[in-house]
């Protein structure tokens, strides 16, 4: 009877979980799982008061020492599910679970962090930052809540919030390379040049084949007049990651390049054997798949007719 019953809490029909979970009750009343997951029933169902009716009528039934057991039993049940439904982006009845382990117990960090996955997820950011400062204020090295918060910061532009939730999060796992990389984008994003360098550099030191990094500290580069630089950066990028778009799109857009080049095709110099590599992904159709704008293709189709006077 429990089989059938747990079958159709995962298939939603609560009704009928709920009828047979009452009558496992009936046949077997100290079964303690059962009274768990009849309360989940209910409140998946809607039936929030009811849940927790049932619940604390089951465990005030108990002595301390069953009391603590007990609920440590119906905050795992709820936990299971409530990821379950995350994975299946059920994400208002995931939400709603974890409130009720919160209800049960207010320690309870890791389920503050997920709601703050879910419900950002859904667009409510502020209440979302709320939940993970919540987390890390029972977990003051709960790095990976620092780590949310700032994206969620940097989605909205916040990039002094941004910056300060990433480097919490780097204080306490310093090994982060996608946070080193956002915390390099969010100073980029500043004009501090230097600091999101350095950001890249980190980056790339722990992981050498970073190829973001390489990209975004190229267009630093360009920006800052030095283009040689850049354009070795952008090759460092595709050499790494041959699908890497952003760096293609990078050498594409830039103009200047293309003219410098242009200039000095005759003598298929240093640069022009730096474009060899770009050449070859015009050649091969890449831009298609990456859907760059008209002016990108435009820019490309500029490059692959440089790319038979260089042969000349």
């Amino acid at each position: 009877m429990e089989e059938q019953a747990a079958e159709y809490l995962v298939q939603g029909q609560y009704s009928k979980a709920i009828s047979l979970y009452e009558q496992s009750i009936e046949a077997h009343p100290t079964l303690m799982s059962n009274y768990w997951y009849l309360g989940l029933a209910q409140l998946l169902a809607g039936e929030a008061s009811e849940a927790q009716a049932v619940w604390l009528c089951a465990i005030t039934q108990g002595t301390p020492e069953e009391i603590e057991q007990w609920l440590e039993e119906l905050i795992t049940v709820l936990t299971t599910t409530a990821i379950r439904l995350l994975q299946k982006r059920n994400l208002p009845l995931a939400t709603e679970i974890y409130w009720q382990i919160l209800e049960l117990d207010a320690s309870q960090y890791e389920a503050y962090y997920n709601i703050g996955q879910a419900i950002a997820q859904q667009g409510n950011f502020d209440e979302a930052i709320i939940c993970w400062q919540r987390a890390i204020e029972l977990k003051p090295d709960f790095w990976q809540a620092y780590q949310h918060q700032g994206q969620v910061h940097q989605k909205l532009a916040d990039f002094p919030a941004a910056i300060t939730c990433y480097a919490q999060a780097l204080e306490i796992q310093p090994d982060l390379v996608e946070t080193y990389y956002n915390l390099g984008w969010c100073f980029k994003q500043q004009g501090s040049w230097d600091k999101a360098i350095t950001c890249f550099q980190r980056g790339i030191q722990i992981q050498p084949d970073f190829a973001a990094a390489y990209s975004d500290w190229g267009d630093i580069l360009r920006q800052q007049g030095k283009l040689d630089e850049a354009i070795v950066l952008w090759q460092q990028a595709i050499q790494l990651q041959p699908s890497f778009a952003q760096a293609y799109c990078d050498l594409v857009d830039n103009q200047v390049v293309f003219q410098e080049t242009r200039q000095k095709a005759e003598g298929r110099g240093q640069k022009g054997r730096r474009f060899d590599l770009f050449l070859t992904f015009v050649a091969d159709g890449h831009r298609r798949q990456w859907g760059c704008s008209s002016e990108r293709k435009a820019n490309a189709s500029l490059l692959k007719s440089l790319q038979s006077s260089l042969g000349n």
